[in-house]
């Protein structure tokens, strides 16, 4: 890979890059396929920075499989993504037993 890939999050001061040493980490972590394409990789950073979402806080993460095609690649959002995207709401909970106004 030789171009850094720009990921952004809201909570940084600045807007973060994904550079290619930041790739191999994030396969070697099982977030990335090791060996993505690099417009499959800049495809996900820039879903990564439109939802906000940081690749190794776990947030989110790229899977392959196998379709009648050849190799297909999806963004999966993982549980971390959505607990963050529901405590930035005015109606999640949190955890703990859930409450009822009668």
């Amino acid at each position: 890979m030789s171009k850094d890939l720009a990921i952004s999050k809201p909570s940084q001061a600045s807007q973060g890059v994904i550079s290619a040493e930041q790739i191999k980490t994030l396969e070697q972590a099982g977030i990335i396929p090791v060996g993505t394409p690099e417009a499959q990789i800049k495809v996900y950073a820039e879903i990564c920075e439109m939802h906000q979402l940081s690749p190794f806080a776990g947030e989110v993460h790229l899977v392959k499989y196998r379709g009648k095609e050849g190799d297909k690649y999806t963004v999966i959002v993982g549980i971390h993504g959505m607990e963050n995207r529901a405590e930035s709401t005015s109606k999640w909970a949190g955890y703990g037993e859930p409450q009822f106004n009668y």
